[in-house]
């Protein structure tokens, strides 16, 4: 148990603590979207940004949580990796690993930040999914005007799921290193 609480407290300090790992998160998101040809666009960028800020702030409403159903229903968003290991790995070890942090940090607002970077970890990832989606979904329309909207959302969502990173993807006997004692991360 003791092992398992250390690993999971390191694993979040290698990622969502740790700002250069964010910092190569978002610049290989940016590449991945140029690799893919992928051009940004005001109203991709728009939807993004409202999506995610939204979300990170707490606001919802209606909207909001359709479109967000629609992005996680069709596989596009939550499916980065690090944060389901990291807190198996702290509940493996402690009852309440959130109730864990809060005691090794003491502090209950230290405990309120830690949740708002894993927010922020999980958003980044989040945010340029939705822009290649939303651009992959204009760029379809040009070349399949006569299909419909859910075909045309089905077929950007598998664009999107392949071409961005995507946990899911991933062999379960890879992730599953994630929680041995000595894999961190394979995939």
């Amino acid at each position: 148990k003791g092992y398992a609480g250390l690993k999971g407290s390191s694993q979040f300090a290698k990622t969502v603590l740790n700002v250069p790992t964010h910092g190569k998160n978002m610049l290989g998101n940016i590449v991945m979207l140029t690799a893919n040809g992928v051009l940004p666009s005001g109203q991709s960028i728009g939807k993004a940004v409202k999506t995610t800020a939204n979300q990170l702030r707490g606001k919802n409403n209606k909207e909001l949580a359709d479109q967000l159903a629609e992005y996680v229903s069709l596989g596009i968003t939550n499916s980065g990796v690090g944060l389901g290991i990291v807190r198996r790995n702290l509940n493996e070890a402690f009852k309440d690993a959130d109730g864990y942090l809060s005691k090794v940090t003491q502090f209950n607002r230290a405990k309120k930040a830690g949740k708002k970077i894993a927010d922020v970890y999980q958003a980044e990832d989040d945010f340029f999914k939705i822009i290649h989606f939303e651009r992959t979904k204009d760029y379809l329309k040009k070349v399949y005007p006569t299909l419909d909207d859910n075909a045309i959302k089905e077929m950007a969502a598998q664009r999107t799921r392949d071409l961005m990173p995507n946990y899911r993807l991933v062999p379960k006997a890879f992730k599953m290193t994630g929680y041995s004692p000595i894999g961190d991360f394979v995939a």
